[in-house]
């Protein structure tokens, strides 16, 4: 009698404790944003910096970097993410009032969540680590990029799909 009672609460407390990790997990996700969405996405999150995916849903590359991209809180934490879907012509108008870009996917770096400056990752898009190691690189270098300093230019062996014009 006294093991059957276990059971129940042993089943009890780990659907609990699963429902809790469920809910901690969405507090950290990447937001989906819009041209409307994005201003109030940056000023909840202003003092923080903010990674945004430009992507297209027929990207071939975008796709691959999907999976990469949704693991990116759980590894910079101090960091808030969002993608924008830049082939709906809002949003396409909304990242160009961000800066300049040119194909798909580009990925944003908005340094204290302002609107202004992006600096573009440059790095290896394969792995979520990648980007990880660049985000977590240091304001120092952030503020360099962003001041003209360093000029970073996209490796040979990334590709991107063309933007529309």
């Amino acid at each position: 009698p006294r093991r059957s009672g276990m059971l129940p609460r042993l089943v009890a407390l780990l659907v609990g404790a699963a429902v809790c990790f469920a809910g901690s997990a969405s507090a950290v996700a990447v937001e989906t944003v819009t041209a409307e969405t994005l201003p109030k996405f940056l000023a909840a999150h202003k003092g923080q910096p903010v990674f945004l995916d430009l992507y297209a849903p027929w990207c071939g590359h975008c796709k691959r970097l999907a999976p990469e991209f949704e693991r990116l809180p759980a590894l910079a934490s101090t960091v808030a993410f969002a993608k924008m879907d830049a082939t709906v012509q809002a949003n396409a108008a909304a990242a160009d009032r961000l800066g300049k870009w040119s194909g798909y996917p580009t990925l944003w770096l908005l340094p204290s969540g302002q609107a202004n400056g992006p600096i573009e990752y440059t790095g290896d898009y394969s792995t979520a680590e990648s980007i990880a190691g660049w985000l977590s690189g240091g304001a120092a270098r952030f503020r360099e990029q962003a001041s003209g300093k360093a000029v970073l230019r996209r490796p040979a062996q990334l590709q991107q799909c063309p933007r529309p014009l």
